[in-house]
């Protein structure tokens, strides 16, 4: 049985989600006839006091206060990059570069440059790299998914996407606009993962034109706070998009609506364990139905859903990053494809050209074509 060696850069949110995760995967997955074991190597972070504490917290054997001392480690097989943005590019380049398999975290990096830097770097080094776009994985979104290959909705027409957050969910909302290492906007941040599930569900976007708003008005920070677009797809689905993070009332609401000629369907991240679905007409075999269904996507039979805890108990945003980083891991040991299922860096790269798109769209007003 092969042990995966796993050490992660950053101690905040995302470095204890991806670290809990990592934990909790052959707990989960045990069932599944696990053919590694995994070992927290390490954990990073630039305050020693705090990285011996969380290190100590999360289940890491050892901690380091420098990202080049553990990418240089050989004791590491993957590298995972949970640290701020302005600190996704260099770290990753180099661990790729010593041949570790390499996690990092969305938005892949602050400019369309230094996305594709990582991408060319993760090819040449030939090492396995997953985005960390983990909505893909929760079992609702799959099961969209799989619908929509089946065509149960016929030709999709457009899509409504919209990630909504109330300034209470943002502690680090007013720092932002404060001077300091660069940071993204709502349309990085949030933006960035409805991005990655339209084209995930829907396809590639061929052309935006947004509008943008900063709430919080700062002298020194210009960031964007909120924004709306519409987006036109290759396939000729149209769609709107926003993200907003002065949405009062809303802690976390990610929600997507896609409508076909044939039916609709509804995904709200508030109630992430549903997929609502209306059929016309009768759908495919395991859709048998006319009318709508609130399906709460927990039976055995819903991707992922026989490995958690059984039928009507429902998981949570956390256990998305398990179901993500197990597949990672799995695509490692196996020598198989991130993709389509998972997010490569080719993904992550693709989201940063379309937010840099929607950002030179808002400057200019003017409706903005997708290349890569």
């Amino acid at each position: 049985m092969k042990e995966i060696r796993v050490g992660v850069l950053g101690y905040g949110l995302m470095g204890k989600v991806h670290s809990h995760a990592y934990r909790v995967i052959p707990v989960i997955y045990d069932d599944h006839a696990l053919n590694f074991t995994l070992e927290l190597a390490c954990l990073c972070g630039r305050s020693r006091e705090a990285v011996s504490k969380r290190a100590a917290s999360f289940g890491f054997k050892s901690y380091e206060t420098d990202w080049r001392a553990m990418v240089d480690r050989d004791d590491i097989d993957v590298f995972d990059n949970c640290g701020p943005d302005s600190v996704h590019v260099e770290p990753t380049i180099r661990a790729a570069e010593s041949g570790k398999h390499v996690v990092c975290e969305k938005p892949l990096a602050l400019t369309t440059d230094d996305a594709y830097r990582m991408l060319e770097a993760v090819k040449k080094a030939g090492v396995k790299h997953l985005c960390g776009f983990h909505l893909r994985f929760l079992p609702a979104i799959q099961l969209a998914r799989r619908l929509l290959d089946k065509g149960a909705l016929g030709r999709v027409l457009h899509v409504r996407a919209a990630f909504l957050e109330d300034p209470v969910a943002n502690t680090d909302l007013f720092a932002r606009h404060r001077p300091g290492p660069p940071v993204s906007g709502t349309i990085g941040d949030l933006g960035s993962h409805a991005i990655d599930l339209l084209r995930f569900l829907i396809g590639e976007p061929e052309a935006v034109a947004a509008l943008t708003r900063d709430v919080v008005q700062s002298e020194e920070v210009s960031i964007d706070d909120v924004f709306v677009a519409i987006v036109a797809f290759k396939n000729g689905v149209i769609g709107t998009l926003e993200a907003s993070k002065f949405a009062i009332g809303r802690r976390s609401s990610l929600e997507l609506q896609i409508y076909g000629e044939k039916g609709s369907m509804m995904f709200d991240l508030a109630s992430l364990n549903y997929l609502r679905v209306h059929m016309a007409e009768s759908g495919p075999q395991d859709l048998d139905i006319e009318g709508t269904r609130h399906i709460n996507v927990t039976d055995p039979t819903h991707p992922y859903a026989k490995y958690w805890w059984g039928a009507g108990h429902g998981l949570g945003w956390g256990d998305a990053f398990v179901n993500e980083l197990f597949h990672f891991v799995s695509c490692v040991v196996d020598g198989t494809d991130i993709s389509p299922l998972g997010a490569t860096f080719e993904d992550g790269y693709k989201a940063v050209v379309i937010t840099d798109a929607l950002a030179r769209s808002a400057r200019s007003r003017k409706e903005v074509s997708i290349t890569y």
